[in-house]
């Protein structure tokens, strides 16, 4: 059999179950080969004791279940479910009957089967939530007072930690959903670094929480993340977003930018001896000695150094510069991956990072080098890559095996992208 693994609330009428879905008590619910109906979805949703048991494997993904592809043969044989509906669904016995009630039903034309099942549509999805994109843009408009270039003499680190610390903060790191949210976000180019540090500081959380670090050393991890390019406030706009190539002079002065950022930290209060500024001096080196700017090897370079260029690398990448067009996620995670066996990023944390984030993508939408949208459904890591190419719907329900045929993910659609 064919399947794809298809989340719960994705679920459309029409859509042929694969595998039976059980109680949390192993019973079975429904039986694999059911056809679902809009009533049989709603219930689904609706069970607290089936959205735990499918929460388990893996922890982070949302409940899913496995459903058949629409060119199984076996969708033909699919058979609509009789099932027991919660009582209060139930009609009452000795309640009025209905009007009409105990005539014959007047028959119904069948619907063409290809309405049972159209494919996704991103204008009826929510891609965003709203809520965090206030929230979003709240911490952002105080990020803008923290990193304001007239005053980079000085940061006010009490402001910092207690940015990080508060609610607002918090909303924006909240696993799975964080990753599809700053992703679904539309980032200006000229707020590039604004919108870079909020991102590496939620994935500095999410990378804290994946390694099971206490809560302290996360909003460590998570501020070294918020000022890792604080040092970029030091050098001229025009040569951050040059185009096209450097001399060797600009080269050597954006090279400077992790020690002006500890400059600016050291004059701001911080120990040159916190893990938080150690880390920022090191996000550029590089296990096989090949980095800046000290040329240090994998044992000289602490957690936070591996940890942050893996995430600096990853978010760089996945957004447009004046000098380079994003790449798609699948893209980046080849290049973590070729950095990882080559030598220059750790695989403690790179592989970690790329298994985690590679899941977080299930249910964002790609534009595909044919031209054309589709939302990820599946994504096999058991195959040999670590990135392993993911499953794709189209707005028109075919499926897409983007690791098995020519068709391939070019980039990830922010929500504005997607539903234009």
């Amino acid at each position: 059999m064919a399947m794809i693994r298809c989340s719960i609330e994705n679920l459309k009428p029409g859509m042929v179950l694969g595998e039976p879905i059980h109680h949390d008590n192993g019973d079975i619910l429904v039986q694999k080969g059911t056809r679902l109906t809009e009533r049989l979805i709603k219930h689904l949703q609706t069970r607290e004791d089936i959205n735990t048991f499918l929460k388990r494997i893996p922890e982070t993904a949302a409940p899913a279940v496995d459903i058949l592809t629409p060119d199984d043969p076996a969708m033909k044989e699919a058979k609509e479910y009789t099932f027991d509906l919660p009582e209060e669904e139930e009609e009452k016995e000795g309640a009025s009957p209905a009007p009409g009630a105990g005539e014959p039903e007047e028959e119904k034309e069948p619907e063409p089967e290809e309405n049972a099942y159209r494919g996704s549509d991103p204008k009826k999805e929510r891609l965003l939530d709203f809520n965090y994109l206030d929230g979003y843009k709240s911490v952002m408009e105080e990020l803008r007072g923290l990193f304001n270039r007239n005053g980079a003499a000085k940061l006010d680190l009490d402001a910092v930690n207690e940015l990080i610390a508060s609610s607002r903060f918090k909303q924006l790191c909240n696993g799975a959903r964080a990753v599809t949210q700053i992703h679904n976000i539309p980032r200006e180019e000229r707020n590039y670094l604004l919108h870079h540090s909020l991102h590496l500081a939620i994935l500095g959380d999410l990378m804290g929480s994946w390694l099971g670090w206490p809560v302290s050393r996360r909003r460590r991890l998570m501020v070294a993340g918020l000022l890792l390019d604080v040092g970029k406030l030091k050098i001229a706009t025009a040569l951050l977003n040059k185009p096209g190539v450097l001399s060797n002079t600009e080269r050597a002065i954006l090279g400077r930018h992790p020690a002006m950022a500890c400059e600016l930290l050291k004059f701001s209060g911080m120990d040159e001896k916190d893990e938080v500024m150690i880390g920022i001096m090191q996000h550029h080196e590089r296990c096989d000695g090949s980095g800046y700017p000290a040329q240090l090897k994998k044992n000289q370079i602490s957690p936070f150094g591996h940890i942050l260029g893996i995430l600096d690398s990853y978010d760089a990448m996945a957004a447009n510069r004046a000098y380079s067009r994003r790449k798609s996620p699948f893209d980046i995670f080849d290049i973590i991956q070729r950095d990882t066996v080559g030598g220059k990023f750790n695989p403690e944390y790179s592989v970690v990072f790329v298994s985690r984030i590679c899941q977080s993508l299930i249910g964002n939408w790609v534009k595909l080098s044919n031209g054309q949208k589709a939302k990820i459904v599946y994504i096999d890591q058991s195959r040999a890559s670590a990135s392993a190419m993911p499953l794709v719907e189209t707005e028109k329900g075919k499926f897409i095996d983007t690791g098995a045929q020519a068709v391939k993910v070019t980039e990830l659609l922010t929500y504005v992208e997607a539903v234009s």
